[in-house]
């Protein structure tokens, strides 16, 4: 792992400006919410971050039929340390299985098996990259809204 001083509001901004085309193309709206305390410098792997982020972007942008996908980050001192929480969602695709989306645990456990039969992989890499950072990825949606994905993370400002 490669940290690095990294300012969250930077690193979001730039993975949504890779995902432009994308946006585009599919004819969304992408929304970043980005607090101020997410612009202080943290502690972390820039590349490990981003690649998850743009993966979790990525399924909420093609599990999207029309409308908005947003990508918030708050931060907050907790003790020495800075909890960040970046939460993705988008309305759910006419095509999407929910049950797919949410079941994040399941994707985990039986991933061979998922990819077999075409299913989200970016959701798998996400979740291992996340992990790698010591955070956590968290599901939280009521099927009929769509998909929320949220990252935990326990960083040190620098």
């Amino acid at each position: 792992m490669q940290l690095q001083a990294t300012r969250l509001d930077e690193l979001v901004r730039d993975v949504a400006q890779s995902l432009h085309a994308e946006v585009e193309s599919r004819g969304l709206d992408l929304q970043l919410r980005v607090a101020e305390a997410a612009q202080q410098p943290v502690l972390t792997d820039p590349k490990r971050l981003g690649e998850a982020l743009r993966h979790l972007l990525l399924h909420a942008l093609r599990n999207t039929v029309a409308g908005k996908v947003r990508l918030g980050v708050q931060a907050q001192s907790e003790g020495e340390r800075i909890a960040v929480r970046l939460e993705i969602s988008g309305s759910p695709s006419e095509q999407a299985d929910p049950l797919r989306i949410c079941s994040l645990a399941e994707l985990a456990d039986e991933a061979a098996r998922q990819m077999a039969r075409n299913s989200p992989v970016g959701l798998i890499i996400a979740r291992r990259l996340i992990e790698m950072l010591q955070g956590e990825l968290v599901t939280a949606s009521p099927l009929e809204r769509g998909v929320t994905l949220s990252v935990h993370l326990q960083l040190d400002p620098v």
